[in-house]
């Protein structure tokens, strides 16, 4: 079986990653130990061509980035991510980001055009049987907090007709400074270390 018959197709719109840039963090993702760090610099990696030919090779056509040439309207997209579902099966759909994107098929003010979107997306999901992973921004948090689901700019509908909801912060000082309220000391300097990779 090819990985369309096994359902292992991904489709992945990226907003506002032009789609070079959008590799190049695929490549570094996936190459784990393998990346190098860029001569002259202390936090600058990059994948080695020979290492990133491989990692394409072996994605060939398991994943679809969609063109940002077409625009950003929903309306359009999601009659793309359909027919690229119908067509190759694809089991996973990735929209990144929300706030990048122009809700044109719904009415209302914002939030009423993202619960409309966030309903029907997630109708589709069920219906469809695949996972849709949809990327949304925090608001930003006065005082140093923690982000929360309820961080997230926009509707709270987004959070309550979600499956499931996974805060993703980068560890660095901004996040070291808003989790001292938050874990433990021993947690959190488990944390910081394995993020910083000590």
């Amino acid at each position: 079986l090819n990985a369309t018959q096994q359902g292992y197709t991904s489709a992945v719109w990226s907003g506002e990653m032009q789609d070079y840039r959008f590799q190049n963090w695929l490549d570094l993702m996936a190459a784990g130990r393998f990346v190098k760090l860029k001569s002259g610099y202390t936090d600058w990696y990059y994948t080695p061509r020979d290492i990133a030919d491989k990692i394409n090779r072996w994605l060939g056509d398991k994943i679809y980035l969609y063109n940002n040439d077409y625009g950003n309207r929903w309306s359009q997209l999601f009659a793309d991510i359909k027919e690229k579902v119908s067509t190759t099966g694809a089991r996973l759909v990735v929209l990144d980001n929300l706030m990048a994107m122009y809700l044109d098929a719904y009415s209302g003010d914002s939030n009423e055009r993202q619960s409309q979107f966030v309903t029907e997306l997630k109708n589709y999901a069920k219906a469809q049987g695949i996972h849709i992973l949809l990327a949304c921004h925090p608001r930003k948090e006065a005082g140093f907090q923690l982000l929360r689901k309820e961080s997230i700019a926009g509707t709270a509908d987004l959070t309550n007709t979600a499956d499931n909801v996974f805060i993703i912060h980068r560890v660095g000082r901004d996040f070291v400074k808003r989790a001292e309220s938050f874990y433990e000391k021993d947690t959190l300097n488990e944390i910081i270390n394995r993020g910083y990779g000590n």
